[in-house]
């Protein structure tokens, strides 16, 4: 495969405006700017509600001129990547550009030849059904999504991690002064609340106020199994508590030991929370350098297969 072919392969990576208090968006966001810092052209795109060619007239209209007066997404300061209009992004999927959809997306909205599905959580938590199509490449986020070797689509064994933690705004120097609790639902709403009455709910609030809370309780209760809140609490000096799912075991939950470090999956685990918390720090730092490796390998292997022409258009 010549330089030349694999810099000329763009991405777009289809996201939302710039939200730091949404995980998920921060980490399309981080990784069309790492794309960029690898040398490619990469950009970032709207999310559509339905495939573009579908879209009437009258909605085109009303979206072009939408678009014509603010072109512009919201994207983090120091980003790298372009942000196109609906308009640009269509014109780049018809000359093969990689379009890469995250886990809510269904179906192919731009009609790209080439899909990436980045599996940020559970593929049918948000969606009952499942859109992908025959030769769309599949990657998850880490092993708390579990394996997708579904027929017709190239299911990538290896991860995509690629994360920005804000952790300057939540690490705080150990204090014993601590009283009280906060908590958090997010995606957890099935379960029966074990937290005390008068506990604080940091739900919707900015990583700023949430951690203003965090560095001044003792315990912190997350029902939403997945969020990376459950370890900024760690980082702020709380005991974080994950409140389990009925009949989900600790291995079930997260199968790599490392993704559970300074975390409690119930209270039983406390201890291990306790002895482990010292070590997120660290954790935390080393999944951040280690994103642009992540995406390093993630780009060299999907180029090396489309240059070998194993994906055709839909």
């Amino acid at each position: 495969m010549s330089r030349e072919f694999y810099m000329s392969i763009k991405f777009v990576v289809c996201a939302t405006d710039y939200d730091p208090d949404s995980g998920g968006v921060v980490c399309l966001h981080a990784l069309a700017h790492a794309l960029v810092e690898l040398g490619h052209e990469a950009s970032l795109a709207p999310l559509l509600p339905r495939p573009y060619k579908r879209l009437s007239r009258g909605v085109k209209g009303l979206v072009r001129r939408i678009a014509s007066r603010n072109s512009q997404g919201k994207i983090f300061a120091g980003s790298k990547a372009s942000w196109l209009t609906m308009f640009e992004a269509a014109e780049l999927a018809r000359e093969g550009a990689i379009f890469i959809y995250p886990e809510t997306v269904i179906d192919n909205p731009y009609d790209a030849q080439h899909v990436v599905r980045w599996l940020l959580h559970f593929p049918m938590y948000w969606n009952k059904k499942i859109g992908w199509n025959q030769n769309d490449y599949v990657i998850r986020f880490n092993d708390a999504v579990p394996p997708q070797k579904l027929s017709g689509i190239h299911f990538i064994d290896d991860f995509l991690k690629v994360v920005k933690y804000p952790i300057d705004v939540y690490l705080a120097a150990p204090s014993e002064e601590r009283s009280g609790a906060a908590y958090l639902v997010r995606k957890g709403t099935n379960k029966s609340f074990v937290h005390p009455a008068d506990a604080i709910c940091i739900d919707g609030m900015s990583h700023a106020a949430a951690a203003a809370v965090l560095k001044r309780v003792k315990v912190f209760y997350s029902y939403d199994l997945y969020t990376a809140y459950s370890l900024f609490a760690v980082l702020a000096g709380c005991e974080s508590i994950v409140v389990p799912d009925e009949g989900l075991t600790i291995e079930q939950w997260y199968p790599s030991e490392q993704d559970r470090l300074g975390l409690a999956y119930g209270d039983e685990h406390l201890p291990w929370a306790r002895s482990t918390a010292p070590q997120v720090l660290e954790r935390l730092r080393a999944e951040e350098v280690n994103s642009f490796e992540s995406v390093k390998q993630f780009s060299h292997f999907l180029i090396e297969h489309i240059a070998k022409g194993e994906t055709k258009p839909h």
